[in-house]
């Protein structure tokens, strides 16, 4: 009988070391997939990564570019009279008013214009330039503090003077047809 025990302890052993053995293997694949998931996620991020980067620089490259023609002919009401140009024209339109159109045409047109000298653009519609408007202008103006203005105006500027302050046949003035 004693052989007969311990072949059954045998087979049960075998047994619980087989089932033992494919629990390990379950754990084990178990971990290999666990591990294969995170090596995809791992690399998913990083080709994002390296994709955004791509990005980025080639966007940085391409606004290298772009910011270099900077545009500076929208100014403020305030800085009418102190533009770094010797002699200047300051166009004051309102972006509200029916006429903003004509107004945009007039201003394409000039600046269209071959050997003409700067136009500067205020849009009185904005904020910061509504403490200029007035219901009279003021034609002797001869600083920012002094601007008044009604409707659409060209003022000359020379030398930092106010050299003529045009309201009426503002395309003529510039010799717009």
């Amino acid at each position: 009988m004693g052989k007969r025990n311990k072949g059954k302890r045998n087979k049960n052993l075998r047994k619980q070391h087989e089932k033992i053995d494919r629990q390990y293997e379950g754990e084990n694949v178990t971990a290999k997939k666990i591990i294969i998931v995170i090596v995809v996620i791992a690399a998913i991020f990083g080709l994002f990564y390296l994709l955004t980067i791509g990005i980025l620089k080639k966007q940085s490259k391409t606004s290298r570019t772009s910011n270099t023609s900077i545009q500076y002919s929208e100014i403020l009401a305030g800085e009418s009279f102190t533009q770094n140009k010797k002699e200047y024209y300051v166009f004051f339109y309102n972006l509200d008013e029916e006429s903003s159109e004509e107004n945009h045409t007039i201003i394409s047109s000039y600046r269209d214009k071959k050997d003409t000298l700067p136009l500067y653009t205020v849009d009185m519609s904005e904020g910061l330039n509504k403490n200029f408007k007035s219901e009279e202008d003021n034609s002797e103006a001869s600083n920012a503090s002094e601007l008044k203005i009604s409707k659409t105006t060209v003022i000359h500027i020379k030398d930092g003077k106010n050299v003529e302050y045009i309201t009426e046949d503002i395309k003529n003035y510039l010799g717009i047809e």
